[in-house]
């Protein structure tokens, strides 16, 4: 079999690009399996969270340009038009503060335990990015509590969220924080030198 006959999956094994994304979830997207290819784009048929298929590029998969079958983008349209009464000028309700607050902190790379934690940011799920749905679920904050994540090292979306006092907040993040970096043999003996060399100074 010559160059100009082989398929293109036969060339995807034989140079090792093919990327199998089956049982990967990307957004709502949940892969399926390989789909037909569409010239030399390599295509996947995936299941929304809603129940619908499509078959959609990898390279819009695995780039993010694709995360679920457009409901997504409905539900925005919708939550545009739709009047939530929480952001009048001037007159935020709690509910709209706090959810402006979250993400902010998540998309902030400085914040060390949200948007700059190590290894892993915590970001806020697709699907809260829109005020009407993230209200949906959570409804008004009970007085004197905020969003708080049940799995501290997960991220904000249904079924990982509780309401949590500012103390108790405080603990998860002190009891959840990453382990210190150790020094290096090297630091800790360029520092012993400089002590030595400071005390003889001081002589």
């Amino acid at each position: 079999m010559n160059g100009t006959t082989r398929s293109v999956s036969d060339r995807g094994r034989i140079m090792g690009k093919l990327i199998d994304l089956t049982g990967k979830r990307f957004g709502r997207l949940l892969v399926l399996a390989r789909a037909d290819n569409r010239g030399r784009r390599t295509m996947w048929r995936c299941r929304c969270v809603d129940g619908e298929e499509r078959i959609i590029d990898g390279n819009h998969l695995r780039r993010g340009y694709t995360r679920s079958c457009g409901c997504f983008n409905r539900e925005q349209a919708a939550a545009r038009a739709f009047k939530h009464g929480h952001a009048r000028v001037g007159q935020h309700s709690r509910a709209y503060r706090g959810w402006r607050y979250l993400l902010q902190r998540c998309r902030d790379p400085r914040n060390p335990n949200y948007g700059g934690r190590e290894p892993t940011p915590v970001t806020v799920c697709e699907q809260w990015l829109v005020f009407a749905n993230y209200y949906a679920d959570t409804g008004d904050p009970p007085p004197g509590k905020t969003l708080d994540r049940i799995d501290p090292w997960g991220n904000y979306e249904p079924g990982n969220w509780k309401w949590s006092t500012h103390s108790e907040q405080v603990r998860n993040q002190r009891r959840y924080k990453p382990k210190p970096h150790h020094s290096k043999l090297e630091d800790i003996q360029r520092y012993a030198a400089a002590l030595v060399r400071a005390a003889s100074a001081s002589i």
